[in-house]
């Protein structure tokens, strides 16, 4: 991973010809996105052995998580931002690897869902201990503040965010 030192000679070299950028905002949204990236670096190298990647475990996470370990691969694919082809793909992969399985769906019986295997859950349990360790490790040290108070404050952005029209729903006619 890249040192956010160099992001912020960046970003200060770009300040220099445009006093004009908020740079409060810019350096904000940086510092999110490389700590994002971060987590999944580490996510990453974590799960290799597993033969898994941090997306493979969003979309793990997402089937375990739902009702009798069961879910929609369209539900999925939007809860952890994957286009169509890629969340076939890793769904191949993981029916290859043992991980899940696609069922007939209940409710539409032209489409399939996607269940974890028993053997899938198995291996997600025995995994949650080292990932768990890992977002311990990965989280703000007491310095940077109370996590809780932290958490709030990204919650309500989130919720802010999802406020914000996006670049398709702008009516200014404008493409961001």
């Amino acid at each position: 991973m890249i040192p956010f030192d160099h992001y912020q000679a960046r970003i200060d070299s770009v300040r220099e010809r445009h006093p004009d950028l908020p740079y409060p905002q810019v350096m904000l949204l940086r510092l999110v996105t490389h700590i994002a990236r971060g987590i999944q670096e580490h996510l990453d190298d974590l799960l290799q052995p597993y033969g898994l990647n941090a997306t493979a475990w969003s979309v793990l996470m997402s089937i375990y998580s739902a009702p009798e370990s069961t879910d929609n691969p369209s539900r999925v694919s939007q809860a952890v931002c994957l286009s169509r082809p890629h969340m076939t793909r890793l769904t191949d992969e993981l029916v290859a690897g043992g991980w899940v399985e696609r069922i007939p769906s209940p409710v539409d019986r032209r489409s399939v869902d996607i269940h974890m295997t028993e053997a899938g859950a198995q291996r997600v349990r025995e995994i949650f201990p080292k990932v768990w360790q890992l977002y311990d490790t990965l989280t703000p040290p007491a310095e940077c503040g109370d996590v809780d108070d932290l958490a709030r404050a990204l919650r309500a952005w989130t919720r802010h965010m999802e406020q914000c029209p996006s670049s398709a729903t702008r009516t200014d006619g404008v493409k961001a």
